[in-house]
């Protein structure tokens, strides 16, 4: 008998995945190849500030300081490198703007993520000056996943194969799966408005576009971000997103996707581009913005680790962390978070 099945291999599945092992629990984690999903479109962006709205992100201060902990540690274990603690860049049109940013450095909340003003000594940024966003970066999100699958293979507990809730028997207080017994089973698979599990889960998916372009002209270091941010990817490619629709749920990319994302471009940056890719995903947000973790109230055994939304790369280590402690008996789920807050 194994400690738990995890069922999908995104950022959730990776982070719960990684947690448990660290704590010796012995796992099989369940995925299926599907080339677009959220994760693997995800841009790997952390940040602990909503830029938009000028607010820290709930619970920020903790999350920021297991994010680079965590992911060093999956580096090495899995021998592959796809943390970047470069820092965003926020632009800063006009003084007006300025004079803000530089006042949130006065508020203690926010003051440990206000980094520096800087003017561009790149002609091509068309800002008055950015803002830099202490303790930010990214994760190429696909080297990640690929190279934590392979790790996972290297250790005989990754099964390739799709799992529906109609494929586990319930053996007492176990689970079966083609004649292994585990003691938990948890779900990291994206949303699903009903789950048999669980019951209505308040999903409210949005879907998110992105394009992969080349701007021969265009050299930056750093993520930059406005109405969408600009993610250097090597040489003279970008990465630009993202945009969110509720109506549209279809993974395939729009034409009004495509127009928002190149309007973006050219507000932040003089420099001409061409599209090599432009991709779709659905990311599994849920109505009061905040993950669904917890266990469920219809079957013993069963748990959910879910609804991050598009914050995943900061939330998903320091949640995986308290939810592992949560299974062990260690310490409760925070209450914004758990899925009793709607199922109970």
């Amino acid at each position: 008998m194994k400690d738990a099945l995890i069922i999908g291999q995104g950022i959730a599945g990776t982070l719960v995945s990684f947690e448990l092992l660290q704590r010796n629990w012995s796992i099989d984690v369940a995925d299926h190849i599907e080339p677009l999903t959220a994760s693997k479109i995800a841009s790997g962006l952390y940040n602990p500030l909503v830029l938009k709205r000028r607010r820290v992100v709930w619970k920020a201060h903790e999350m920021i300081n297991v994010v680079e902990k965590s992911y060093r540690t999956i580096e090495k274990l899995s021998g592959e490198n796809f943390l970047h603690t470069t820092p965003v860049w926020e632009s800063l049109p006009d003084p007006g703007t300025e004079n803000d940013w530089m006042s949130l450095s006065d508020n203690p909340h926010f003051e440990d993520f206000i980094g520096v003003i800087l003017s561009p000594s790149n002609d091509a940024i068309k800002a008055h000056k950015v803002g830099e966003v202490a303790k930010s970066g990214k994760v190429d999100v696909t080297t990640m996943i690929s190279a934590w699958s392979n790790y996972l293979y290297s250790i005989q507990s990754k099964i390739d194969v799709r799992i529906d809730p109609e494929d586990l028997v319930q053996r007492g207080n176990h689970w079966e799966y083609k004649n292994q017994l585990y003691k938990n089973v948890i779900w990291c698979n994206g949303f699903a408005e009903e789950h048999p599990h669980f019951g209505q889960l308040p999903f409210s998916p949005t879907k998110g576009e992105v394009l992969i372009v080349n701007a021969p002209t265009l050299t930056l270091d750093h993520i930059l971000h406005g109405n969408v941010f600009i993610m250097p990817l090597g040489g003279h490619t970008y990465k630009v997103g993202a945009t969110y629709s509720w109506k549209d749920l279809t993974p395939t990319p729009t034409l009004e996707g495509k127009e928002t994302l190149l309007e973006g471009w050219n507000k932040l940056v003089n420099a001409e581009c061409e599209i090599i890719v432009h991709q779709a995903g659905i990311r599994p947000n849920v109505k009061d913005r905040k993950p669904l973790i917890g266990s469920s109230h219809i079957h013993d055994g069963v748990h959910l680790f879910n609804g991050l939304g598009s914050r995943g790369i900061l939330m998903a280590p320091w949640l995986a962390q308290n939810f592992a402690d949560y299974l062990e008996g260690k310490a409760e789920l925070y209450p914004e978070v758990n899925v009793n807050r709607f199922t109970a």
